[in-house]
């Protein structure tokens, strides 16, 4: 059997660890990097991850906030969150030491809200466009 090895260059890192599929573990202390569309805003996306991972979660500490990102530490590693808004919100996750729970927010996260899976969506109507005639040309 051979060996893999490791990417050298950063970017080259961080590519390959895109990638890795769930369940998926890193060494110790490397970071694993995630990435998850979700029906939710960004808004939401992060409200959830301040709840998942926040004081009321996994207990770690918030480090820094913006509008569209969110870092947690503790325990010996960390959690950062970046949101990419757009027709569907798409989370970028780096974590290290975190990854059970991570993986945990990112199934929850996927999936739509039981009510909206209950309903089913309108579909888009085919047909034409009202028309109208001038009655009185001037």
């Amino acid at each position: 059997m051979s060996r893999m090895r490791t990417p050298s260059s950063p970017e080259m890192q961080a590519m390959s660890m895109a990638r890795a599929p769930l369940g998926t573990r890193a060494r110790k202390g490397e970071a694993m990097r995630y990435q998850v569309t979700t029906p939710l805003t960004p808004r939401e996306a992060l409200e959830q991850a301040l709840t998942d991972f926040g004081p009321g979660g996994l207990g770690l500490q918030l480090t820094s906030q913006t509008n569209l990102s969110l870092i947690f530490q503790g325990g010996g590693g960390h959690i950062a969150v970046t949101a990419e808004p757009g027709a569907t919100t798409t989370l970028d996750i780096e974590t290290r030491e975190w990854d059970y729970g991570v993986q945990q927010f990112m199934a929850r996260v996927q999936r739509r809200p039981w009510w909206q899976r209950w309903w089913r969506r309108k579909k888009p109507s085919t047909a034409r466009p009202a028309s109208f005639t001038v009655l009185n040309k001037s």
